[in-house]
């Protein structure tokens, strides 16, 4: 008899459940780290791009007007916005109209009759558009609500000489001589006293402030004349950032940090602006000493901006 021919038994396929994607693919480590070294970047680059304005261009503006030269971004504004030492080269948008920035800062003071700044911006406004006697009045408001603003002492006893009113320069001159030397503020000191020696008028006497109990080091602020700690690095890469470390403690390179913010509020800049970013370079540079000559000594090229153009 002839043997019965074995059937094959049907295997029954298992149904499987889904999985999640983490387990449908198994990476090996160093993929997984390069995965994660890239999104690191992308989140590193994002701010970048938000501040050049690359993910919200302006509608209106045309093709040329979008892409106008390229430009060194202010180094001072990178410093709020954490970017230590990652300048990169940005649009330059147009600057605003000089008219139009004193009537913003015009509605700012009248706002807030005690924001200091906004008058000390105002006077710089007034001096660019040759307005004197206007620039004394904003100057002499900043330093009537602020006094530990010397350099507005400065500027307003400038824009009296600049208007013939010599002798009330030379009281302001030298009521700011004495609140600038008890304040430790070296430059706008030295500057008044240029002033005063032009328009004839004697030098008061002050006393040396002392360095506060626990400054010492062999290190000296350019600004101020007193013994400090050196910042151990630039604050930002360029050369800004060099003749910072070599010529500003630390000290007082810390009252900028909260004189900046106070610049960014009472203000009411956008770092993200060209025009806004500038200006808070150019405050920068004035509360450190960074003339414009010094500016274009450093780097070769002209300021992108003045406090007191």
């Amino acid at each position: 008899m002839p043997a019965r021919p074995q059937r094959r038994r049907r295997r029954r396929r298992r149904r499987l459940l889904p999985l999640p994607h983490a387990l449908r693919r198994r990476r090996s480590p160093r993929r997984l780290q390069q995965r994660r070294r890239d999104r690191r970047r992308r989140l590193l680059r994002l701010p970048q791009r938000i501040r050049t304005g690359l993910l919200s261009p302006a509608p209106t503006q045309t093709l040329q007007e979008q892409t106008p030269p390229l430009r060194q971004r202010p180094a001072g504004a990178f410093l709020l916005l954490g970017a230590y030492g990652s300048i990169r080269p940005s649009t330059q948008e147009p600057k605003m109209d000089l008219d139009t920035r004193i009537a913003q800062f015009e509605n700012m003071c009248r706002e807030d009759p005690d924001n200091d700044m906004a008058h000390f911006s105002l006077g710089n406004a007034y001096n660019q558009a040759m307005r004197f006697d206007d620039a004394a009045a904003a100057y002499r408001r900043c330093f009537e609500a602020n006094p530990a603003m010397s350099k507005a002492y400065q500027l307003c006893g400038a824009a009296l000489m600049a208007a013939n009113r010599t002798d009330e320069a030379a009281e302001v001159l030298t009521e700011g001589y004495k609140a600038a030397a008890e304040r430790g503020d070296r430059m706008p000191q030295t500057a008044m006293k240029e002033l005063l020696e032009k328009l004839d008028a004697p030098i008061p006497e002050v006393k040396v402030k002392e360095a506060p109990a626990g400054a010492g080091g062999s290190f000296v602020c350019q600004r101020t004349g007193r013994p400090g700690s050196q910042l151990p690095r630039p604050p930002f890469k360029g050369p800004i950032g060099e003749w910072i470390q070599a010529n500003i403690s630390k000290e007082t390179f810390d009252g900028w940090i909260a004189q900046g913010t106070k610049v960014i509020n009472e203000l009411r800049l956008d770092l993200s602006r060209d025009n806004d970013e500038a200006m808070y370079d150019a405050h920068m540079r004035e509360y450190l000493g960074i003339t414009d000559e010094l500016y274009k000594e450093l780097t070769g090229e002209d300021p992108p901006a003045s406090a007191t153009a």
